[in-house]
Order: C-alpha cells, then structure tokens, then sequence
C-alpha cells in the first residue's frame, strides 16, 4: 500500500532541500562519474569528504545548463542566484550479499551549491522520510497521549534542551 504524501509534509520536505541546496537524488550500482558519462554530461573532481561512518564522499562539478538539459528539472531546485554549476556527489555505500561477497552502491545526489557533511546527511533523512511515508511505515500526524491530541509532524516544536535542532528532532519524531 502507498501512501500520498501530504501538503505539509511536501512543502517542509521540499523548503529544507531548497534550504542546502538539494536537487535530486539517484540510486545505481555504477559511480556517478560513470553515470553521468552514460548522460553524455562532463563532470569535473571538485572535492573528496570524509563522512563520521569512514566512508567518503566525492564531489564532482557540473555545467548546470548540461545537466538541466539532459534531465528532468527538479522542482527542488534553490534558484540561486547565477548558477553554472551543480555538484554531484557520490557516496559509494558498501553492500554485502548473503554469501559475505562485498558490493557497493553508490547514491548520487545533485546540489546547486557546494554540500557540506551535514547537508548530505539531510538529504539522505529527507528522502527516508519520504520513502517511509509512501510505504506507510510512518504516520505524518503525531498522537501526544499528554494531551490527548493529534499534531503534524511537520509542527512538532522541539524541547528547548533541543534549540537549533529542529530539523533532527521533527525528522526523529517521525522515524520513532
């Protein structure tokens, strides 16, 4: 069964991509630079980062008007201002099938601006969330027994222990 994604929950998914600049997302065995070349688009190394789980993260730039010329626009995108470039990232995540034999897949996502760690690591929460969702493994309205009420995920103020991370704890009240 799938679920629709509801305005509210759209809407915050779609103005925190807006917010670090995330564009779209895809899923393959082959690296992006692979991929993209399959698109007939150039892509460049721009940076390497180090993610907390020992993997890395390649950044690679892109000419934005190939990009948008060879692929579906995204309404994600942030509009800023004189944009070129785009980034794709790949971050090869490790696979081990049931015989132990290790494999990788890589997630690729495309940003207008340069992604940090932190931005990487929202894009992937925002496209879990969203996943769970349309599986209906989460529910977009909150029951607080305290009250006796129903709330939307999406307006779930955090303790204000918690200022600053309101994003995590939304994302964290909906995955629980």
């Amino acid at each position: 069964m799938s679920t629709v994604i509801d305005g509210p929950s759209s809407r915050y998914i779609k103005r925190v991509a807006k917010e670090i600049g995330y564009i779209n997302q895809f899923f393959q065995s082959e690296p992006t630079h692979v991929l993209l070349s399959d698109m007939g688009i150039e892509c460049y190394l721009f940076d390497v980062l180090r993610v907390p789980t020992g993997g890395k993260v390649t950044i690679y730039s892109v000419d934005a008007d190939i990009y948008y010329n060879s692929s579906e626009f995204d309404s994600n995108h942030s509009g800023s201002s004189d944009l070129n470039k785009v980034f794709a990232v790949d971050w090869a995540i490790e696979d081990t099938d049931q015989y132990g034999n290790g494999t990788y897949r890589h997630l690729s996502y495309v940003f207008d601006t340069v992604p940090d760690v932190d931005d990487l690591r929202k894009a992937k929460l925002l496209n879990k969330i969203a996943r769970e969702i349309e599986l209906d493994k989460i529910d977009q309205e909150v029951f607080h027994k305290e009250e006796n009420r129903k709330s939307h995920w999406t307006k779930v103020e955090p303790p204000s222990t918690f200022e600053g991370c309101t994003f995590d704890y939304r994302a964290e009240t909906v995955r629980s």
